[in-house]
Order: structure tokens, then sequence, then C-alpha cells
């Protein structure tokens, strides 16, 4: 069996090899080949790479992906889940909750929004079959174009007839006009928004 030879620019390991290893004396981290190569680590596995981290094949992880910058799909499909899964969820969370301000004839009306730029909940309160406007402020403003905002009615008192409620955008706020509110007082719009 030939020998494994090292020059200063290439490693040649010798033919026949169950696996190759090189270990690099640092706790786990090591590199192997078992005619899959691995790269192991005792914890954290940094490419640096000033402009771009290029893969020619799938990316495929066994855990968790988190993305610190903007995250860009060029495919025509974005899939979620697969055949083997019970079911995938889009989530959208952040720390910092819209704010809501509420321009309904009222005495002291007020809004309260739980949930976040890209979905949740609107509550007026001290609407008595009054008309006006809820405003919600983005947490972060759309850099571009305004965003299409999807509303339905999430209690009696928005589905009403009398509401009329529709919804305008910008890209700093998004606005939910009803014309009135009905007895309950609490008018609760669900919201998604997307670019």
């Amino acid at each position: 069996m030939a020998a494994s030879t090292f020059t200063d620019n290439l490693w040649n390991f010798a033919a026949g090899q169950v696996l190759n290893v090189i270990d690099l004396n640092k706790g786990a981290s090591r590199v192997l080949d078992d005619s899959q190569l691995h790269i192991a680590t005792d914890d954290y596995l940094f490419i640096d790479a000033p402009q771009s981290t290029i893969l020619s094949g799938q990316l495929q992880t066994a855990g968790q992906a988190v993305i610190g910058g903007n995250l860009t799909v060029n495919g025509a499909t974005v899939t979620f889940g697969n055949t083997s899964t019970v079911g995938a969820h889009l989530t959208s969370i952040q720390s910092a909750v819209p704010t809501c301000v509420s321009t309904m004839t009222a005495t002291t009306p007020t809004c309260t929004v739980v949930g976040t730029d890209t979905k949740g909940t609107v509550t007026g309160a001290g609407t008595t079959a009054q008309a006006g406007s809820f405003v919600v402020t983005f947490s972060r403003a759309y850099a571009t174009n305004a965003p299409v905002v999807v509303i339905t009615a999430a209690n009696l008192s928005a589905a009403t007839a009398a509401a009329l409620p529709f919804v305008s955008s910008s890209t700093t706020t998004f606005t939910i006009t009803a014309a009135a509110a009905t007895s309950t007082v609490t008018p609760a719009w669900n919201y998604m928004v997307i670019q």
C-alpha cells in the first residue's frame, strides 16, 4: 500500500483507507472523510468570507437555521414541510410591538395591537357606534413600496354590516377605517401584511 505524502501545497492520503482524518489537536476539531466529508468542532464553525459563501448543491440543515441578515430567495417556489412531517408553521416574532392610535369619534377612544409588523390583532375601545379609524405604525418601516394589508373581523363588533371597514397602507403605517361599531364597543380585526 502506498504511503501518504505531504508537501507544501498538497496533502495526499494513501488510497484504500477507510477513514482519513486531519486532527487539529483542539478538542473535537477535525476534518475527516469516510466517503463523505465531515468538519467537526466542539461548538461553532465559522466560514469567514467577506463577500459570499457559495454552495453549488442543495443545503440541508438537521437543526434550526438562524439568519442574521436579510434572506433573499431567487427560486420560484418556497416549500414549507414535506410529506413526512405533520405540518409546518410560519411564525413572525419581534420584540417591539407596532403602536396604534384611534381617531374614532367617541369618548376617550383607544386601540391596542397584539402582534408584529407581519400579523396580529388590532382592538379598539370606546367606539360606541362612532366612525373613524385606527392607525397602526409599523415597528420598522418598509423600505420602498407600501405593503399589502389584509384584515378580517375578529369579533362581532368588527363584523357588523354597519362597520364597513376598509384598510389602506403606507411604508410606515396601515389604517383601518370603519363607519361604525356595535354596542360591544371593542371592535377587533386580525391583520396580515406582506410586501
